[in-house]
C-alpha cells in the first residue's frame, strides 16, 4: 500500500471532525497532537485523499530551501501551513528554520556543501612512510588475529568431536 498510516489518519481527523477533542484522539490512537494538527489542515484543505499524499523526499537546493524559509519568515507562515504548501515533512521544515534563526541563511546550506570547498589535505613523505607501516602492522594483526580465531575453532571442534565419544580432552 502506498501509505500504510492512511486508515488512521482517516479515523484521527474524523473523530476530530465529529467533535472528539485532540486529546482524546491522540490518546485513542497512540499519534501526536503535532501529527494530528498537520492531517487536519490537511484534511480541510484537500478532503480524504489528500491524507494519501507523502510529503517529497528529494534534496531541496540552497535557494529552493532559503525561498521556502523567506516565505515562512516574511509572510507569517506556520511551519505545518509550509509543509502543506511545499509537501515537506514538518521536522524537515523546522530543522531548516532552527539552522536559519541560529545561523542566518548559510545555516541551510548542507554541511558537506561548506566542507567541499575545502583543500584536500597532502601529506609529507614521513606521513607516508608511517601510514605505509600503519597499514602493513594493520594487515599483519588481521591476518594473525584470523588465524587465532581458526586455531580456536580447530580446538573447540576436536573437544566436541572427545566429549560426544566419551573422552576427556588432554591438558596437552
Amino acid at each position: 500500500m502506498k501509505n500504510e498510516k492512511y486508515p488512521i489518519k482517516v479515523a484521527a481527523v474524523r473523530m476530530l471532525a465529529s467533535g472528539k477533542s485532540a486529546s482524546q484522539v491522540c490518546r485513542e490512537l497512540h499519534i501526536g497532537p503535532n501529527s494530528l494538527r498537520l492531517w487536519y489542515q490537511q484534511y480541510s484543505q484537500g478532503g480524504e485523499l489528500s491524507l494519501l499524499a507523502k510529503p517529497h523526499a528529494h534534496q531541496k537546493s540552497f535557494e529552493e530551501k532559503a525561498m521556502i524559509i523567506e516565505d515562512i519568515v516574511n509572510n507569517g507562515l506556520s511551519l505545518t501551513a509550509a509543509s502543506i504548501k511545499y509537501e515537506l515533512a514538518h521536522e524537515t521544515l523546522r530543522g531548516w528554520y532552527l539552522s536559519y534563526k541560529s545561523h542566518g541563511l548559510e545555516g541551510l546550506r548542507r554541511k558537506n556543501e561548506a566542507t567541499m570547498s575545502k583543500k584536500k589535505r597532502t601529506y609529507t613523505e614521513d606521513e607516508l612512510d608511517e601510514l605505509e607501516r600503519l597499514r602493513l602492522r594493520n594487515e599483519w594483526l588481521e591476518a594473525e588475529n584470523a588465524l587465532l580465531k581458526k586455531v580456536r575453532a580447530l580446538v573447540e571442534e576436536r573437544e566436541a568431536r572427545q566429549r560426544g565419544t566419551g573422552r576427556k580432552p588432554s591438558k596437552n
